[in-house]
């Protein structure tokens, strides 16, 4: 897949969510974008996977100047996919897919692993079961408003 159809499926998929009635959605997603960095970036994850996309991995850091802060998003082949970034006050961008690493440096990684939550959820850890099926509820809804 070349970078304009990534584009185009990453920022499809952040239309989606942005149409989402998210007081409809489990609590802990109702103050999207803030908050949900790394569920989405999971979710966003197993979109990609069925448009053919591999190799995806999740990263998230802590912020080097604000301890407390910490973000998620995805990498491939080099790429940033972000659709997050906005929940911060100096991003503007609700979808960011970048070689440009610049802005995301500002988080020390501390999490790197392949993305998704499918299929036995790729991560080390295991989620509750809530969390899967929480995750699952947003996942149907954002492809319901594709």
């Amino acid at each position: 897949m070349n970078i304009v159809e990534l584009k185009k499926h990453v920022s499809d998929f952040r239309g989606a969510l942005d149409r989402l009635d998210w007081f409809s959605m489990p609590s802990n997603f109702r103050k999207f974008p803030l908050g949900t960095c790394g569920a989405i970036s999971d979710i966003l994850a197993e979109h990609l996977y069925k448009q053919g996309i591999q190799e995806i991995e999740y990263v998230s850091g802590v912020s080097c100047q604000h301890r407390q802060n910490s973000h998620a998003w995805l990498e491939i082949a080099g790429y940033i996919i972000d659709i997050t970034a906005d929940q911060f006050p100096d991003c503007n961008e609700p979808v960011i897919v970048t070689d440009d690493h610049t802005w995301h440096h500002r988080f020390k990684e501390s999490v790197r692993r392949p993305a998704g939550f499918l299929n036995g959820f790729k991560s080390t850890s295991r989620p509750t079961l809530n969390a899967v099926r929480d995750l699952n509820i947003v996942y149907k809804a954002a492809l319901a408003c594709l």
